[in-house]
């Protein structure tokens, strides 16, 4: 088993997202509000020259993104990454969002 974290950027592509996973058979994921770390610094130092550059490359109009947590048998990793890949289009692209599986040695609790 294998957990696969998404922090989507664009959020306005999370409900495409979610019911493409469904329609793979994906389902059970936790999803949270979040926050980058660039944007929190930003928030709280405005004032310190350091961090007046940082106003450029952050979106003020969309505070937080979504964080999704999959946990899943490996051979569906790759068919949800597949479907991250052609909702999002190009993941690579600066604002996107970024994806990454961390190996799952233990479940309690999951239902599939």
């Amino acid at each position: 088993m294998q957990a696969l974290v998404i922090v989507l950027n664009q959020t306005e592509k999370l409900e495409k997202l979610l019911m493409n996973f469904a329609a793979k058979g994906i389902t059970g994921g936790t999803l949270i509000d979040s926050k980058g770390m660039a944007k929190e610094l930003y928030s709280k130092h405005k004032d310190l020259p350091m961090f007046g550059t940082l106003s450029m490359l952050l979106n003020e109009s969309r505070p937080l993104n979504k964080t999704i947590f999959l946990v899943l048998d490996d051979e569906k990793v790759e068919v949800a990454k597949q479907v991250v890949r052609e909702t999002l289009e190009d993941i690579s692209k600066k604002g996107v969002g970024i994806m990454f599986t961390v190996p799952v040695t233990s479940v309690e609790g999951l239902n599939n």
